[in-house]
């Protein structure tokens, strides 16, 4: 079994490096979307060792493209699909792949707690901004999730 993390972004490149090297290290591989950036993200994705796909398309269509990226995971041969925000950190008590790989046949959606994380610091000298988030929230805000593939 395998996991891909797939992600819609546009306008990230604060963070999305950060992001992507996390995920690389919690999962299989990364698919992404880039929704016409114009600070650099896409320039920074290229670098990464991600499937990426541009899209200059004016409207969004954030459910349909992530559709096509779980698709494209699908088609790929990976059993789990795991839908992530640019910003997102995910964490686990082990490398999410593994967790996944783990879950019984039955199951087709886990779930996670996410808890936001405030800046607490601005060093600049500190290129990677998660570091910075030194306060969570005491309570999760939302439920996200991982889902299992199958086809239709």
């Amino acid at each position: 079994m395998s996991t891909c993390a797939v992600m819609l972004v546009r306008d990230e490149a604060d963070m999305i490096e950060v992001t992507v090297s996390h995920l690389l290290s919690q999962v299989d591989e990364v698919v992404v979307t880039d929704h016409r950036s114009v600070d650099g993200t896409r320039e920074i994705l290229e670098r990464l060792p991600v499937i990426l796909h541009r899209d200059d398309e004016l409207a969004t269509e954030q459910s349909k493209k992530m559709t096509a990226m779980a698709k494209e995971a699908l088609r790929r041969g990976h059993s789990w699909v795991v839908p992530c925000d640019a910003d997102e950190i995910w964490l686990g008590p082990g490398r999410i792949a593994d967790c996944l790989a783990g879950i019984g046949g039955k199951w087709m959606v886990v779930t996670g707690a996410m808890y936001n994380h405030v800046p607490t610091e601005n060093d600049p000298d500190d290129p990677n901004p998660a570091r910075r988030l030194g306060h969570r929230r005491e309570q999760p805000k939302n439920i996200k999730v991982a889902c299992r593939l199958r086809p239709t």
